[in-house]
């Protein structure tokens, strides 16, 4: 691994994210060599729309993101509530027959219950994300991937907060 690379995850880790993606571009702008782990670790310091951004220019640019750096774009969807597009991830990553784990599913699972909480916090509950989630537990136990703690945890707290 690159130092460069160790150094954007350490801004990522630190929350620095004006750090990570300014040393992502002196990365870019002196040609050294861009891997899907250099993307990942500047992925995982940004907000959905950046992380976005940069999962589509790493593919623009031929490098193939890894489950890793799926599962950390599908958490910061989660994180600024995007759960639809958390779960097109999810469907993206079966659609290229990627190794699905229990941190993707927990991933998409937690940006379901977010969006729950979020959701009645403002008064809007669908009171159908639970569904999501069923579903998602549902395709775990078909991948035989088994449910843990904190997707239990996270199916709780979308039903406490749809009521």
């Amino acid at each position: 691994m690159p130092l460069c690379c160790s150094a954007i995850r350490a801004c990522a880790k630190g929350k620095q994210t004006s750090r990570a993606l300014a040393l992502l571009q002196v990365v870019k702008d002196k040609g050294l060599t861009l891997d899907a782990y250099c993307y990942t670790a500047a992925i995982e310091a940004c907000e959905w729309k950046q992380a976005l951004k940069l999962l589509d220019e790493m593919q623009e640019k031929g490098i193939e993101p890894s489950e890793v750096t799926m599962s950390v774009a599908i958490k910061a969807c989660g994180v600024g509530g995007q759960w639809q597009r958390a779960l097109d991830l999810l469907s993206t990553m079966r659609e290229r027959k990627m190794p699905l784990n229990l941190y993707v599913y927990n991933a998409a699972i937690t940006a379901i219950a977010r969006a729950a909480k979020q959701m009645s916090k403002s008064g809007e509950s669908e009171g159908s994300l639970f569904l999501e989630i069923q579903d998602l537990l549902d395709q775990m136990r078909a991948d035989d991937i088994e449910p843990d703690g904190f997707s239990f945890s996270s199916a709780i707290s979308c039903c406490g907060a749809e009521g």
